[in-house]
């Protein structure tokens, strides 16, 4: 009886430990801002992609809840604030799309009249939720339900957008997503990035003091 229960106990342990390993490695968390955008923005990491056609280079990269709720958590709150602040933002995907031409705002190195310019800024501060959308494996088309455009006015070296989409469970239905950007005249076509689903089920955090 003593020999069983030990043995019990010894497989129980193993177990445990084993979930907690896969627990953590899926589960990353970071003591700073600074190391999550650096395990952001690592191509290994599933979070981080970039693609260059006829000169013009897209990048995107997923943004956790985490460092969304970062800023409104920056001079301290209650574990219940922050509850509060991450319930906000955790029912949406976050993507940071820039978009440059040779390091270069992609409107700064506009080479049309005057008349295609306004269209391309009408079409960047107006115009995206008509050009970029979630495709699911089973080929639903989730739509992009806003985005924020800053405009840089040629002073930065892209042109970046936060885009924002539902959590749609459609998107968990496979191991993996795409995000489409229709081409709105800067002679890409089409562009795609292939998502694994596990950067959005796995979201690294921050440990907030």
């Amino acid at each position: 009886m003593v020999k069983t229960s030990f043995l019990n106990i010894s497989f129980f342990i193993i177990v445990s430990a084993g979930l907690l390993t896969i627990y953590s490695c899926n589960h990353r968390t970071f003591d700073t801002k600074e190391e999550l955008i650096s395990y952001m923005i690592n191509p290994k990491n599933g979070m981080f992609q970039s693609k260059i056609i006829n000169k013009v280079e897209y990048a995107i990269t997923l943004r956790p809840t985490d460092l969304m709720a970062y800023n409104e958590n920056e001079i301290g709150y209650s574990q219940q604030d922050l509850d509060a602040i991450r319930k906000k933002y955790q029912d949406f995907i976050y993507v940071n799309l820039s978009i440059s031409r040779e390091g270069k705002d992609i409107l700064s190195t506009h080479k049309g009249d005057r008349a295609d310019y306004l269209n391309k800024v009408r079409q960047m501060v107006f115009g995206m939720g008509d050009k970029i959308h979630f495709i699911t494996k089973s080929r639903d088309t989730l739509p992009l339900l806003d985005y924020i455009y800053p405009r840089t006015y040629g002073m930065g070296n892209n042109s970046t957008m936060v885009l924002v989409f539902d959590r749609d469970v459609k998107l968990f239905d496979a191991d993996y997503c795409f995000l489409t950007i229709e081409d709105f005249g800067l002679s890409t076509g089409e562009v795609s990035f292939k998502i694994p689903t596990k950067s959005f089920l796995d979201e690294p955090k921050l440990r907030f003091r």
